[in-house]
């Protein structure tokens, strides 16, 4: 296995003299990201759904709801900016994946909730590649969840992007190599979804209620979510654990990931075999990204996103 040297939190600075720059910080109002400047929603269906405001991000829009922090806002279309163009030269890493998240019609864009039931269920809120919800915090920094749910909710979006555009690749049909990474990553570890209730690696006190019991099997990921599984989320799910274990982002939560994920840390994606085919493909290492060209995101979200001005 090629090993890479990664580090986590890359910033790259411009070489112009008049930097572009966006630092997410506990301000009031939310704020520009980079070149992109934030607009009042004043009316269509965004606006009768409680939106108030939406940033578009090279065509993906932003939307925030009306009662959700600006704050908040400000970091969720910083870390679509930074999933988008990673190497912040101001131009996306990948136009197919930005012309395959603005392709599909019923789709459009990300949001920024205060909680759960801000927008209802249903149509609209089936119509985000994906939501984040603020959930009570009061800043960015203070304790809560807000931060890490937007960093996966919106690599679930760009992943989304990559399927429609690479479907051979990261689509969620048998046989893609995303697919046959995933299995290569459970082993000897039963899928969830295909086996609950009655289930050997996992405790399940109903159809949709399992746990995995420790030591069962010697697969690294063992998702305990019957409703996730392989020709849906599971795909998307550990493509995220994949990914953003390899850049440094779940050093902090192995223990809480143990009863799903395992090579938690970079170390461990680029050691474990149990995971070669996987780290190969979040890594841009994969044969597949020469063949068709996909750019992935090269550095983990850190809250800046600067790029220089022509």
């Amino acid at each position: 296995m090629k090993v890479i040297v990664l580090v986590a939190m890359l910033a790259l600075a411009g070489c112009g003299d008049s930097p572009i720059q966006h630092t997410v910080n506990d301000t009031s109002a939310a704020k520009n990201v980079g070149p992109f400047s934030v607009e009042r929603v004043t009316s269509g269906i965004h606006f009768k759904k409680g939106m108030d405001q939406k940033i578009s991000i090279y065509g993906i829009n932003v939307y925030k709801h009306k009662d959700a922090a600006s704050w908040a806002f400000s970091y969720g279309a910083t870390v679509l900016a930074e999933y988008l163009d990673s190497d912040e030269d101001g131009q996306p890493d990948d136009p197919a994946v930005i012309a395959a998240l603005t392709s599909v019609e019923r789709k459009e864009g990300v949001a920024i909730l205060n909680q759960r039931g801000d927008i209802g269920s249903g149509h609209y809120k089936d119509s985000f590649w994906g939501i984040s919800r603020v959930g009570g915090q009061t800043s960015l920094d203070s304790e809560g969840h807000f931060k890490r749910q937007t960093i996966e909710e919106f690599h679930h979006a760009f992943y989304h992007g990559l399927e429609i555009a690479y479907p051979s690749v990261f689509g969620t049909e048998p046989g893609t190599e995303l697919m046959v990474a995933v299995e290569q990553a459970y082993g000897d570890c039963e899928f969830c979804s295909d086996c609950a209730p009655d289930c050997e690696h996992y405790d399940c006190e109903g159809p949709g209620d399992c746990t995995f019991v420790a030591g069962s099997c010697g697969g690294a990921s063992h998702y305990a979510e019957p409703g996730c599984g392989p020709e849906g989320c599971l795909a998307a799910e550990n493509f995220y654990l994949a990914w953003t274990s390899l850049y440094g982002l779940q050093i902090d939560y192995c223990a809480s990931l143990a009863s799903e994920w395992e090579p938690c840390s970079p170390e461990a994606m680029m050691t474990d075999p149990r995971v070669e085919m996987l780290y190969l493909l979040v890594s841009g290492q994969s044969d597949s990204a020469v063949e068709f060209g996909y750019v992935l995101p090269s550095a983990a979200p850190d809250g800046h996103y600067e790029i220089s001005a022509p």
